[in-house]
């Protein structure tokens, strides 16, 4: 059993958006007045999709040697959704087969489906039905149906939110950042835990959203990222358009739109980066740049006042940032996955190499726990260390140092007391304030 302070930096804006509703889903004492703005409950296949090419996985299992000639092997990714019926499923399948090593990790719909038909992972999860593109280009695959789960929108009475259509439930835009924020402050009361607003500026756009929601107390820290195909995550053009076609499911047309409304903001870049910094800086918010492409980038982006590299993509720009004593961050989601899904610098390289003070939730929040593990079970970090960089160290990093991140005399009570099932990390309890939030057996 172990006993971790808890850091809830929300890696988006938007993140919290989703986290609102699964915190007032566990509201001990849930409000009569709720409402729903979807009186249709959508209903989504969930679906494994195997490829039978045999792999190796790192990943921690029951191991017995009696046994470890029949053993099975397997890596299993994709959704979410899915995500924890694949580890309850994987939990069970290890006791029953003593020997079998099985390594589940959430990276997306459209990763899992991708690369059970590479032949990376044995068995893809999807919280969809595949896409017609993707049955045409990969006809090989399997699928198998495994559940169906029911979505209901919910939302608290005092939010501004009176009514969403479909296309903006799929575009996950239900709201400014400003009306976001200032929704988390009004239901600060209301929440379980502790949240936090983690703004991601996107400097090829319009900045006066950003400047509105930075004003918020909740706002602890604020990247400044740029992905204008043709450097940083997207050098190459070609990945840019497999990216945007992969994940978004957008065309030729849509994509080409979306370039040329990033690239008419090339001349502007530079400023709109000083301006967001000198507006944080002013507020005492942490600054982060994002996909440092190289030691010239993280040069500059220090220049005008980040002081945490964000994923940088390669270890010299890692080592630059170190250089000039900047703060290093990487995904959780990349040492669970092995690798980055952009074919960028590997987090696990970089922690390797002493690059990495901390890691962030990314695109799945619930990697942070398995990574730190991971990392431990590995003999790469101590599980003190491991630990630190999904807690201690983003707490001092935003300035919250001595309220939470550790376990201290006159720190928040904040604290995950934390179980093994088969190896495998698992959440026996949530504490916030000293007092029991949620709790389940393990």
């Amino acid at each position: 059993m172990y006993i971790i302070s808890i850091y809830l930096l929300e890696k988006t804006i938007y993140t919290a958006v989703a986290h609102t509703t699964a915190v007032i889903h566990q509201m001990e004492k849930p409000h009569t007045s709720r409402r729903f703005l979807a009186r249709t409950i959508v209903t989504t296949l969930l679906i494994a999709v195997i490829t039978v090419s045999p792999l190796g996985s790192g990943c921690i299992g029951n191991k017995d040697s009696s046994t470890q000639e029949h053993a099975m092997k397997l890596q299993v990714t994709g959704s979410t959704t899915v995500l924890p019926i694949a580890e309850e499923c994987a939990c069970v399948f290890m006791k029953n087969n003593p020997g079998s090593q099985i390594c589940v990790s959430g990276s997306g719909s459209s990763h899992g489906v991708k690369a059970a038909a590479d032949g990376t992972i044995n068995i893809g999860d999807a919280s969809r039905d595949m896409l017609d593109s993707e049955r045409a280009s990969h006809p090989g695959l399997v699928t198998h149906a495994i559940a169906k789960d029911g979505v209901a929108i919910v939302v608290h009475p005092e939010s501004p939110v009176n009514g969403l259509t479909m296309q903006e439930l799929k575009s996950r835009h239900v709201g400014t950042s400003k009306e976001i924020v200032e929704t988390m402050a009004r239901l600060e009361d209301v929440f379980l835990t502790h949240h936090f607003a983690h703004v991601r500026c996107e400097i090829s756009g319009d900045l006066k959203d950003v400047f509105e929601a930075i004003v918020s107390p909740l706002v602890k820290l604020v990247s400044l990222m740029d992905h204008t195909p043709g450097q940083g995550q997207f050098t190459d053009h070609t990945r840019y358009r497999e990216y945007h076609k992969r994940i978004y499911g957008l065309n030729d047309d849509e994509i080409d739109r979306i370039v040329r409304k990033k690239s008419g903001y090339a001349d502007e870049l530079l400023q709109n980066m000083r301006e967001v910094a000198e507006f944080a800086n002013a507020r005492g918010i942490s600054i982060a740049s994002h996909d440092d492409d190289s030691p010239e980038k993280v040069e500059l982006v220090h220049s005008i006042g980040a002081r945490i590299s964000e994923f940088p993509i390669t270890l010299d720009a890692a080592r630059k940032g170190r250089e000039l004593g900047m703060i290093i961050s990487m995904g959780a989601p990349n040492v669970v996955l092995g690798r980055s899904t952009s074919g960028n610098l590997s987090s696990s390289e970089a922690i390797d190499a002493g690059l990495v003070d901390l890691l962030c939730s990314d695109y799945n929040p619930g990697s942070m726990l398995y990574s730190a593990f991971i990392l431990w079970k590995r003999g790469v970090l101590t599980l003190s260390d491991a630990v630190n960089m999904i807690t201690r160290n983003p707490a001092e990093v935003v300035g919250m140092g001595g309220t939470i991140g550790s376990i201290e005399i006159g720190e928040r009570a904040d604290l995950l007391v934390v179980s093994k099932r088969m190896e495998l990390p698992i959440v026996a309890c949530t504490i916030v304030d000293g007092r029991s939030c949620m709790r389940q057996a393990v």
